[in-house]
C-alpha cells in the first residue's frame, strides 16, 4: 500500500497485478501495460522474475517489497535515496484530473485479464 501511495504522490502510473496470475496472464499484463518497472516480494519472485525478464524488464528495474530480494534494490532503499536527494523547496506536483493514476486487472475468468484504468479524478478525496 505504501508503494501505491508513493507512486500516486509523484504521479507515476502503475498497474496492480494479481499474485495469482498464471505466467501467461502476467506476461500479457506486463506487455499490455508496457511496464518499465516492477515491485514484488521474495515470496512471489520465483514466479515473477522469469516472466519479467521475458517481458524485457531489466534487473535494475525490479524492486523488492517487504524485505530483501537478492540482487535487487528494495523499496526501503529507494525511500532512503529519495530522502537524501529530496529538495525541501520543491513545489507540490499538480496533476491534471484526467491523468492515468493506475490500472487494475480483472480475474480473466472468461479469457485474458482486462485492464481497467483509474484517473486522478477518481482518487481525489
Amino acid at each position: 500500500m505504501v508503494v501505491a501511495l508513493a507512486l500516486l504522490k509523484v504521479a507515476v502510473p502503475f498497474a496492480l497485478l494479481s499474485c495469482f496470475s498464471t505466467p501467461f496472464e502476467l506476461k500479457h499484463a506486463l506487455k499490455v501495460t508496457k511496464t518499465t518497472g516492477l515491485f514484488t516480494t521474495s515470496q512471489f519472485a520465483h514466479k515473477v522474475l522469469p516472466v519479467a525478464q521475458e517481458a524485457g524488464i531489466t534487473t535494475s528495474r525490479i524492486f523488492g517489497m517487504g524485505g530483501r530480494l537478492d540482487g535487487h534494490e528494495t523499496v526501503d532503499g529507494l525511500i532512503e535515496k529519495a530522502k537524501q536527494i529530496r529538495n525541501r523547496n520543491s513545489k507540490p506536483l499538480i496533476v491534471p484530473k484526467d491523468t492515468l493514476a493506475f490500472l487494475f486487472f480483472s480475474s480473466g475468468t472468461t479469457g485474458l485479464p482486462k485492464g481497467e484504468t483509474v484517473s486522478y479524478l477518481c482518487t481525489d478525496t
